[in-house]
């Protein structure tokens, strides 16, 4: 599960910057929040970030930690299309 949470903040990570340099539009990092406001209630994440958070650059763990601050609750992502 690590190495899940690892994959997908690495390309969270790419597209935070991508935005930043003017590569990609800024509407692209509202996947990233929302995604985000799904991901931090899931098993482990809260995990994985306390311990592998250090891994990331100062402004990307700041931005994260904006978005897990979310008190949303989203959890449609996870149910089935009708």
């Amino acid at each position: 599960m690590v190495m899940y949470f690892h994959a997908v903040m690495i390309l969270f990570q790419n597209r935070f910057y991508l935005v930043n340099e003017g590569t990609l539009d800024l509407k692209t990092l509202h996947t990233v929040k929302e995604l985000m406001v799904v991901l931090k209630d899931r098993p482990g994440f809260q995990y994985y970030w306390e311990s592998r958070g250090e891994l990331f650059p100062p402004e990307f763990r700041a931005f994260i930690d904006e978005l897990t601050r979310d008190d949303r609750e989203i959890h449609s992502i996870f149910q089935p299309v009708k």
